[in-house]
């Protein structure tokens, strides 16, 4: 009978379950929270409190839901698991920071992300093509094979200490007595002879010589249960890695989720600019426009400062940063030497700081709106 392994909360009324048949997922509780006992479950610390058991998962009030009824929600909310991992990568500065910086490590991710989605596709492919024959057991049986190094090595990159699976270990065994290394396995511990008249779409025979033994067994394999178990243990081991990169993230955001960036920059921000224009047709304002420029200098420094805590000064967001330095410096030093002070120049550079500016404040509310909500 289906159970569930383990229960826990992930963000908002998102559980991360994994069930007794090795699949694993999200499941939303939100759509029964307008539902008899189920209101219950809207106060979040209560949330918290679920629990495992044979049958699904449940609490203390008595509010619960079968393992069918998880593994069916699970399955219809799913998404393209190596996508909803490569997709929070890309979007996370958090989690960029940590892998971007090692060449080797970044390097090994992306190739192993790829490789994930081909040999995906390869066995799709399989599964469409009408072709039957040597060739195309052989590439189903080594798609297997990649696709779970890959999991492996997108797992060693990102730190996630992935537990075994059993259905995929047998997979991995079957490949290995198969096409890895029948002639010859485990240094003349056994020998392996797949039947070729035996080839079909879903399924061949193997023959398998165990040495100390002296005896021979034959394997009818289910090459259609391999491809259900590969997508399963895979999908799994995907769900596995994306809770734990959500943790990353999630925990990042929290720390710094009550500093809000566009508030490092001033409310009188339009009003120094404004000075600063003025200051290009009067000389008598270039002393107020002069003092005006430390106090953008420090909102510009103090931004990038907030922005680099988080990982979010990316290269594009450090290039306005600098050019924003670059004009007041500019700026400043106009004002300094007013033997060469030309207004118009001097407007040039306050529009260009102006536009900069700008665009750091877009740059600083697009980071504080994401870090308002938990990823998921």
């Amino acid at each position: 009978m289906l159970g569930v392994r383990s229960v826990c909360h992930h963000n908002g009324y998102v559980l991360f379950v994994e069930l007794t048949n090795d699949k694993s997922g999200y499941f939303d509780v939100s759509p029964y929270l307008d539902k008899g006992i189920f209101v219950r479950l809207r106060d979040m610390d209560y949330l918290k409190i679920v629990k495992p058991d044979t049958f699904g998962i449940f609490w203390p009030e008595g509010q619960d839901f079968s393992a069918d009824t998880i593994e069916h929600e699970i399955r219809n909310m799913k998404e393209s698991c190596i996508d909803k991992v490569r997709g929070l990568v890309n979007s996370s500065r958090k989690i960029l920071g940590m892998v971007l910086p090692d060449n080797k490590s970044w390097n090994m991710l992306c190739s192993s992300m790829d490789v994930v989605g081909d040999t995906d596709q390869a066995i799709s492919e399989y599964v469409e093509n009408q072709e039957t024959g040597c060739l195309q057991l052989y590439g189903l049986l080594q798609a297997f094979f990649l696709q779970q190094d890959a999991i492996g090595s997108i797992a060693q990159v990102l730190g996630v200490d992935l537990p075994g699976h059993s259905k995929l270990k047998w997979i991995r065994e079957i490949r290995n007595n198969a096409i890895g290394h029948p002639t010859n396995r485990g240094n003349g511990r056994s020998f392996h002879y797949i039947s070729r008249a035996s080839i079909t779409k879903h399924k061949f025979a193997m023959l398998s010589h165990i040495a100390k033994e002296g005896s021979d067994k034959f394997i009818d394999v289910d090459i259609d249960r391999l491809i259900e178990d590969q997508r399963v243990g895979i999908d799994s081991q995907l769900e596995k890695i994306h809770y734990h990169l959500c943790q990353i993230e999630n925990k990042n955001r929290e720390e710094h989720r009550d500093i809000i960036l566009v508030e490092t920059f001033h409310s009188s921000l339009d009003y120094l600019l404004q000075k600063i224009y003025e200051s290009c047709h009067s000389d008598d304002r270039i002393g107020q426009a002069k003092s005006h420029i430390p106090m953008i200098r420090e909102m510009v420094e103090e931004f990038s400062k907030q922005a680099e805590s988080r990982n979010e000064l990316d290269e594009h967001t450090n290039y306005i940063s600098g050019r924003c330095i670059y004009a007041l410096d500019q700026l400043d030093r106009f004002y300094s030497e007013q033997s060469e002070f030309d207004g118009q120049v001097v407007e040039v550079y306050c529009t260009f700081l102006e536009i900069k500016l700008k665009e750091l404040v877009d740059i600083a509310k697009e980071i504080d709106t994401q870090y308002q909500k938990d990823t998921s």
